[in-house]
């Protein structure tokens, strides 16, 4: 059995236009109405779309669907966060809500300010409380509560099983449903597992909650305030978007069916936000080609043979393709806590619970870690790339806005970027480039520098 939708734009838009503009708050935020009445008005163009869900896919979808409608009523938000989205979701709403938050606060000159912590150890999160007057973790919670209270008016959470339908296009997919109210259309993403997820990526860009044009407006003021590091940071945050937005003009924006349900204004405000990407892209570049060359505050390679216990062993150790095939296959919890307890000069118990953290949109960076480097306090700073996590042979360039992007919060910071997949030459490049031109103490752990490490520890178990 084959079922046929049309289209993933709704006649409320994603999640019926709950989406928040402002977190904790609710209210419309000007998705357009349907042209249809109902998801039956839509077969007649249903034979517009070539692609279908076989009923594996389409009972699958309806599950899911039930299940993360559900666990929003009952704002069981940990079980949506940690099961229902994707990764991806998570560490771009975990970047992007704070800024976004306190922006609309109008408290961006704090947002751009460094956090004090430089004489005194303090959590990250409790860092960024202080800093400016919010629950960091509430922000989170604000945006679900939102989504609760808009799906109360939608009549979603009777969706018919009956009146359903469902189309497939490469990883992304899309269930649409009768319902008492505005019909239901949910969007969905492969995971890394090959599992479906609601794409929430999609619905926060859809919804402008998540948009461009705030990310890109943040970078300005940054330059404004002589801050180009800050400023890169953001822009390469709001480039990072690239992905969500190709998704939604694939199936959205130039999707035969789709014209139909949305209307001319939405249109052109998501084509407006795709130039504010591709203007921040620009801004990228523009910073990373100054002609100013800046020396990083200490030699990176002694750092890490002081830091990572075994790194100077690396060259002396073989790896075998069943240990290269066992690194790929640890998961980013795993490869979090293996690395954590091999660190010298830190506290191993602090080490193991920043490994141990959830991701949070008050997250700086997978482990935030402060270290004694000379007489100064510094924070180091880890961010990890399972091989799970990605799928390509090598890591793309576009993960970049998560290696830079403690650098706007900790005036002394040394970052170290661990990927089980080698990275692209072109991250290689982004990252010198930001070390010359920035004087940003940065470094990669990669590939089998990072099995080598790992088994120097007897850590890589095949």
């Amino acid at each position: 059995m084959w079922h046929k939708a049309a289209s993933w734009a709704s006649g409320g838009g994603f999640l019926g236009s709950c989406m928040l503009r402002n977190c904790g708050e609710h209210r419309a935020t000007g998705v357009p109405t349907a042209t249809a009445a109902s998801v039956g008005d839509l077969r007649g163009d249903a034979n517009m779309v070539d692609v279908f869900a076989p009923s594996p896919i389409y009972e699958q979808l309806k599950q899911i669907a039930r299940e993360f409608l559900l666990s929003v009523r009952d704002r069981d938000y940990e079980h949506v966060w940690n099961n229902l989205i994707t990764p991806e979701a998570r560490k771009l709403l975990s970047a992007a809500l704070f800024p976004i938050h306190v922006y609309k606060e109008g408290k961006i000159d704090k947002l751009l300010n460094p956090l004090n912590l430089v004489n005194q150890t303090i959590s990250i999160t409790r860092g960024m409380a202080l800093a400016f007057q919010v629950d960091a973790k509430g922000i989170r919670t604000g945006f679900f509560d939102g989504i609760a209270t808009g799906l109360e008016r939608t009549g979603w959470y009777e969706f018919s099983s009956e009146e359903c339908y469902a189309f497939v296009d490469g990883a992304n997919t899309v269930l649409l449903a009768e319902t008492p109210g505005i019909p239901l259309v949910m969007p969905f993403v492969q995971d890394l597992e090959g599992k479906y997820k609601v794409d929430l990526e999609a619905v926060a860009v859809f919804s402008m909650y998540v948009s461009a044009s705030t990310l890109y407006k943040i970078g300005v003021k940054a330059l404004e305030l002589d801050q180009p590091g800050s400023a890169l940071t953001y822009f390469e945050l709001a480039a990072s978007l690239a992905k969500p937005h190709q998704r939604l003009r694939r199936l959205v924006l130039d999707n035969l069916v789709a014209q139909q349900l949305i209307r001319d204004a939405r249109k052109k405000e998501l084509e407006e936000q795709e130039k504010f990407v591709l203007l921040a892209r620009d801004q990228v570049l523009k910073l990373l080609s100054g002609p100013e060359e800046v020396s990083t505050p200490m030699d990176m390679g002694k750092f890490l043979e002081e830091t990572f216990r075994g790194y100077t062993e690396i060259p002396n150790i073989v790896l075998d393709e069943q240990e290269i095939a066992c690194l790929h296959n640890l998961d980013d919890d795993s490869l979090r806590k293996a690395v954590a307890s091999i660190l010298n000069g830190v506290d191993p118990v602090v080490a193991q619970r920043e490994a141990e953290k959830p991701h949070t949109p008050a997250e700086i960076a997978d482990i935030e870690l402060p270290l004694m480097i000379g007489n100064e306090l510094y924070y180091l700073c880890l961010a990890f790339k399972s091989g799970i996590e990605i799928r390509t042979d090598y890591v793309p360039v576009d993960v970049s806005y998560q290696i830079i992007r403690p650098f706007m919060y900790f005036p002394n910071c040394v970052v170290v970027f661990i990927t089980a997949k080698p990275c692209s030459q072109y991250l290689l490049n982004y990252i010198k480039v930001a070390r010359a031109t920035q004087g940003w103490a940065i470094e990669v752990i990669q590939h089998k520098e990072l099995g080598k490490l790992l088994k120097a520890s007897d850590l890589l178990n095949t």
